[in-house]
């Protein structure tokens, strides 16, 4: 957290400085859907930031600040305004950034480029309700960081999840075509609750449904379809770069997941990796831990890490045990 204060005031403010301490699903939603207007150049970079920071400090505009600043001078409101605008830049870095590195200026900046910086492995909206024309129905997501995710429902996402960024990049496709691509990927991770049952369980994950699911998805606020898909992706890099604990062990997977040479060309995160664990999918079924391809989809998403590091550590003592007998 950061802490704004105000001597003169006797004024202490505690402010959010990430998106797990953001109060509630609705600041979260509010700062992203700034964040993703900024980025599509519907409001300028310091609106934006100077709306988040308003929300996350709990700051309010009531008729005394709009009357002082009608009868301050000129330069007192541009020092205001220059004050808040560098407070903005500072507090709200965890949300966007920007190629820029001087602390903002007033309206009318050129900015070249702004990205949403949703770095969290948290499913903040882990469960939906979505309102239908007779009624309502709840979807139920993954948990934190694809913790009950299934190898099989992870590659479906990753499928679908490729389809969508060739469908948004070639520039051809119809934006309702592209949005109904992205239901069908948050079709893969989020489904309904299982019927007559008294638990919040989500139904199993079946590609037969997809289709299905994706026309309830299609209901979801589409903020928080863009927070679906930025969290999913994070937090697939996360894993491939991060400590993480599995059964009680703590692993790195960075050596199973090499980054590719950067060839100059603009990809988006995760793209294209969906041919990669499909073929990862055929050779732990051909050496067959958890049965056939049928089961080993069915199995856990960290029992496949947890496996293909263990193959990992084996290849490498292997290695090490020629090269001492060479």
């Amino acid at each position: 957290m950061n802490h704004l204060e105000i001597t003169d005031r006797n004024i202490s403010i505690s402010i959010p400085d990430h998106w797990d301490y953001l109060d509630s699903q609705k600041d979260i939603r509010y700062v992203l859907s700034q964040c993703l207007a900024a980025a599509d150049g519907k409001i300028t970079e310091n609106k934006a930031r100077v709306n988040i920071l308003y929300r996350i400090a709990d700051i309010r505009r009531n008729w005394k600040s709009v009357m002082l600043e009608r009868i301050m001078s000129q330069e007192w409101n541009l020092q205001k305004n220059a004050n808040i605008y560098k407070l903005a830049d500072e507090f709200t870095q965890f949300a966007l950034s920007s190629l820029h590195s001087e602390p903002l200026v007033p309206e009318g900046q050129s900015i070249e480029s702004i990205e949403v910086t949703y770095s969290t492995v948290m499913n903040h909206f882990q469960q939906i309700n979505v309102t239908l024309s007779l009624s309502k129905r709840t979807l139920i997501g993954p948990a934190h960081q694809l913790a009950d995710c299934s190898f099989g429902e992870f590659r479906a996402a990753l499928e679908e999840l490729d389809e969508y960024f060739q469908m948004r990049n070639d520039g051809q496709t119809e934006p309702v075509e592209v949005d109904h691509q992205l239901c069908r990927f948050i079709a893969c991770l989020y489904r309904p609750v299982v019927r007559l049952s008294l638990s919040k369980d989500r139904q199993p994950f079946d590609r037969s449904n997809i289709e299905k699911h994706a026309k309830l998805c299609k209901r979801i606020d589409p903020v928080i379809k863009v927070a679906i898909l930025l969290w999913f992706t994070y937090t697939i890099n996360f894993i491939q770069e991060n400590d993480i604990t599995i059964s009680g062990r703590t692993i790195n997977l960075r050596p199973l997941f090499p980054k590719p040479k950067d060839t100059g060309k603009k990809k988006a995160s995760n793209e294209g990796s969906a041919a990669v664990w499909s073929s990862i999918l055929y050779q732990i079924a051909k050496d067959g831990p958890f049965g056939k391809i049928e089961e080993t989809d069915r199995a856990g998403l960290y029992d496949i890490l947890l496996y293909m590091y263990e193959q990992y550590r084996e290849n490498q003592r292997q290695k090490l045990k020629t090269k001492k007998k060479s």
